[in-house]
């Protein structure tokens, strides 16, 4: 039997700023290996003080230039989904982690904002000495505190309605 599903909101790193600096350290690798590569197997002048064999030259390139665009790719697919259903809220940082608070160890959860830079360092899946977080962008989220647990902040752009309705189909349920 499929679970109802009263609440889903789906957000992504779309912050203009995030964009500017990936694609700027991807371009920056580019260049910097694609000149190396050039000089060194095309001009044959050997690349840097202490130049690498050219085979240890491509090999590197190989690796950094893929590093950076599986980098790249990341931030492509990664998506932070957030459903309300029947048996809990589904929280799910795709493609890294899944995680499902059922409501019996949900002992509260609020509306709140908070300071990403100061709180967690930042976006993403966080963690510090308090609590947890799953969060994309902005600065506001649902506080979840839970039973014998460390609470999770969870980021949404429309905090107010998620904790509207948690707290609902929580007060259905008894």
């Amino acid at each position: 039997m499929k679970s109802t599903v009263h609440y889903r909101e789906v957000q992504r790193f779309t912050q203009p700023w995030l964009w500017v600096f990936i694609l700027a350290t991807l371009l920056f690798v580019l260049v910097t290996f694609g000149w190396a590569l050039y000089q060194q197997l095309v001009l044959g002048e050997p690349w840097g003080n202490r130049p690498m064999t050219n085979t240890g030259l491509v090999l590197s390139s190989c690796g950094a230039i893929g590093v950076s665009a599986a980098i790249v790719l990341l931030f492509v697919v990664l998506r932070l989904e957030v459903e309300v259903r029947d048996d809990g809220v589904h929280v799910a940082f795709r493609p890294l982690s899944r995680r499902v608070f059922s409501f019996s160890d949900i002992r509260q959860c609020t509306a709140r904002k908070y300071p990403p830079l100061r709180n967690y360092g930042g976006w993403g899946l966080r963690s510090n000495f308090r609590s947890n977080a799953y969060t994309v962008r902005g600065d506001s989220g649902v506080w979840f505190e839970f039973h014998g647990q460390k609470p999770v902040l969870v980021g949404s752009q429309r905090a107010e309605e998620l904790a509207d309705v948690v707290n609902a189909v929580m007060a259905s349920r008894t």
